[in-house]
């Protein structure tokens, strides 16, 4: 780590015995009599951030910032702060838009599901040519009014017996002694509901 340049070894002060050296876990050196104390070097701030040159110590006040620079200064911090909230935004629509792309189905399921489409299509068109082909004839308008004037009254005559069944049974239930026996009769008349 030392040949590394991440640590630093220093040599501090004299030491008057062994066992102080020993109780405050640094190394001694026996020959100077010193101990080697090692320090983690750090990246200083600095060399990533250096300070703008109105700030430093050896300035003349002559070269430090007008107000007009202070202002200006001002202005440009703004039109960051304002620039970093526009890229922001413009960075969650792209997100959005791009998990609504990620969403959609790829182009190799789109194929599949064209082609099975195709084959369902041509399995209709099959059965509809047979239709087609075969005597079925159309229905006229005078066919279809008969047809569904029957429909019409066989639901009545359903409607007007499933009353009547309704009414039977409540009655059936009255004079019942309980649910036990209304389903024995059921089951005895072979009555499914």
């Amino acid at each position: 780590m030392h040949e590394r340049k991440e640590i630093e070894g220093r040599a501090s002060g004299n030491t008057s015995s062994v066992s102080a050296s020993a109780r405050s876990g640094f190394f001694t050196d026996a020959r100077s009599g010193k101990q080697i104390v090692y320090h983690a070097l750090q990246v200083r701030p600095s060399a990533y951030f250096p300070p703008p040159s109105f700030l430093l110590t050896n300035q003349v006040p002559s070269q430090l910032p007008t107000p007009d620079g202070l202002a200006a200064i001002g202005v440009r911090t703004s039109d960051l702060m304002a620039e970093t909230v526009s890229l922001t935004t413009t960075a969650r629509t792209l997100r959005t838009h791009l998990a609504a792309l990620t969403s959609a189905p790829s182009t190799a399921a789109l194929v599949d599901t064209v082609s099975l489409l195709h084959t369902e299509k041509a399995a209709l068109e099959a059965r509809l040519s047979t239709l087609r082909a075969g005597a079925v004839k159309p229905v006229n308008e005078q066919e279809r009014e008969k047809v569904d004037k029957e429909v019409r009254k066989w639901k009545e005559i359903e409607g007007g017996r499933r009353t009547i069944t309704r009414e039977v049974w409540n009655t059936i239930k009255d004079f019942c002694e309980g649910k036990d026996e209304v389903e024995r009769l059921k089951e005895d008349w072979g009555i499914e509901w």
